[in-house]
């Protein structure tokens, strides 16, 4: 009797395990976190910031969203602010962002001062538009 307690006992247990490490390997996926490396989103977000991120959320416009560039085999992180989703129209006039025939009025920039302009075009079906919150260029 007390064998087959003890056995009942370490099933719960073991049962208890695999659900704790299979919940949160799901989190773990679903909802990454990621370290902020370098400065092209400050004053918002700063180098060494750690992010929770969620592969689930629909991405909206002013949104921050993490993706992975590949350059020369490696995966480097990068962290950008949504300006325009699919269908959405976007110009650059100097320090102008046009989106849909309106200023965005860009608030969290630092002096933000883009050289180039860019002609009005229509993002297409899963694409969005994203620059850096600190951009000289």
């Amino acid at each position: 009797m007390f064998m087959r307690k003890r056995k009942v006992q370490r099933f719960k247990f073991s049962v208890v395990v695999v659900v704790v490490v299979v919940v949160g390997m799901t989190m773990a996926y679903l909802f990454p976190l990621n370290v902020v490396d370098g400065r092209s989103m400050l004053p918002t977000l700063c180098p060494g910031d750690v992010i929770l991120t969620s592969r689930l959320s629909k991405v909206n416009r002013g949104d921050i969203v993490v993706g992975f560039l590949n350059y020369d085999a490696k995966k480097e992180l990068v962290v950008k602010r949504v300006l325009a989703v699919e269908g959405d129209t976007i110009e650059i006039q100097k320090d102008k962002v046009i989106v849909n025939n309106r200023i965005v009025y860009e608030d969290y920039t630092l002096d933000a001062t883009m050289k180039q302009t860019m002609k009005e075009t229509t993002a297409v079906s899963y694409t969005h538009l994203t620059l850096p919150t600190k951009r000289i260029v």
